[in-house]
């Protein structure tokens, strides 16, 4: 998982530490103790995945902070893979989170074993998603490969008919062309 970017998101040094020991060696780890160092190094860095703490400064023991940072990274980048990690760990904030967008959601003390797999498991996840974009991008491309456009902006937009799948014309209504070979 080398080149896989992490950045951890806590209050607490002691725990940003020890999570960062325990996961350097399968990612490149970033760390923040509040939202405007976690904005920062989301937006200047891009991770694969955060892993978030809900309770942050000012209100450390109230998931509010970490609800709106959750929010704001989503809006920041809407594919973005957020696992929450916290203290704040009733059903009623796990709902929220998942309900805002996160991926995951592990109570504290977490088990850094069952973080590992689930942070496997969703940079798999991620990797899959990444993939499935580039081919739809790619299929949206494509779609658009041998279309001629006629009328007010056929200086801008004609191609060349060349021989190949069929081909769209545009001249006040839409025809189908199909290539038709010569037959002797």
């Amino acid at each position: 998982m080398t080149n896989t970017t992490l950045l951890i998101v806590e209050d607490d040094e002691d725990i940003r530490t020890q999570m960062k020991w325990a996961l350097a060696a399968d990612y490149e780890v970033l760390m923040a103790g509040d939202r405007a160092g976690a904005v920062t190094a989301f937006t200047a860095n891009r991770p694969t995945v955060t892993v978030l703490d809900l309770g942050l400064p000012p209100r450390p023991n109230e998931p509010e902070e970490g609800l709106a940072l959750l929010s704001e990274l989503l809006t920041l980048d809407s594919t973005a893979n957020v696992i929450i990690v916290s203290g704040q760990g009733d059903k009623q904030n796990a709902l929220r989170a998942v309900g805002a967008g996160a991926y995951d959601f592990l109570c504290k003390p977490v088990d850094i074993d069952e973080l590992k797999l689930v942070l496997q498991r969703c940079v798999y996840v991620a990797e899959l998603e990444r993939e499935y974009r580039a081919l739809q991008q790619n299929q949206r491309v494509d779609s658009f490969d041998g279309m001629i456009v006629k009328g007010a902006f056929s200086g801008v937009f004609a191609l060349p008919q060349v021989p190949g799948p069929p081909q769209v014309m545009v001249d006040k209504e839409v025809r189908f062309s199909f290539p038709v070979k010569a037959v002797q």
